[in-house]
């Protein structure tokens, strides 16, 4: 039945494994394969494209979306989720609804129409995920999704009433491991950041890895 297949995804243990059965299905006429690697080397653009003829649509490379989860999470700190959509054209912000949010208690027909910067796609009221229509309403502690564009973030940001929340500028990893270096990384430039490894060799590793900005101590941060 794999010819009937919209999406193929193989996440085993195994890379090999994952990639070779891409192919395979792709050879099935799966519609989309997607794979699961466990080297940063297969994000490489030639490695992704040489992959793709061969029938692996996209390969997947888990400590760099983590990475990316906890500087996204950085950067946006008044955001518990956010999600980039078609490359970034689009952007879905998943934020908790707190006092002093302008926005409380007021259906969505009054808060985006058709021309406004952003629409309010999905509700999660404690188990109840909820797909607002116009008459429904944002309560206290809802965690609200707005889809927009990353020039109305700002936006988002004053009628949730969460302007008041600090920006964080300093860091601090606990441990070296490949997580940690690929979200280091991508440390936006502003940003200050101090690393603990308890082993030195690591933190040789470390120095040769991180920028200048970062800061690599030899130690355990339980102490």
């Amino acid at each position: 039945g794999a010819g009937d297949t919209d999406l193929f995804i193989a996440v085993t243990p195994d890379e090999n494994e994952n990639i070779n059965s891409c192919i395979i299905a792709h050879a099935l006429k799966a519609k989309k394969t997607v794979a699961m690697v466990n080297d940063d080397e297969y994000m490489e653009e030639n490695v992704l494209h040489m992959y793709k003829e061969l029938g692996v649509d996209e390969l997947i490379y888990p400590e760099t979306l983590a990475a990316r989860e906890i500087i996204n999470g950085l950067k946006m700190s008044w955001v518990r989720q956010r999600w980039d959509v078609h490359d970034g054209a689009l952007v879905m912000l998943g934020i908790k609804m707190r006092e002093g949010s302008e926005i409380l208690d007021r259906p969505p027909r009054e808060l985006s129409g058709p021309n406004d910067p952003f629409h309010v796609v999905a509700i999660k009221r404690e188990d109840e995920t909820i797909i607002p229509g116009g008459n429904d309403v944002l309560k206290l502690h809802d965690l609200a999704y707005f889809m927009t564009t990353h020039e109305y973030i700002p936006y988002i940001r004053k009628i949730v009433g969460k302007e008041h929340y600090v920006d964080v500028k300093n860091v601090m990893v606990m441990g070296g491991g490949v997580t940690a270096v690929n979200a280091l990384q991508i440390l936006p430039k502003y940003m200050d950041a101090k690393v603990f490894e308890v082993s030195a060799e690591r933190c040789e590793e470390l120095n040769e890895l991180l920028d200048d900005n970062i800061l690599v101590i030899h130690g355990d941060a339980r102490d």
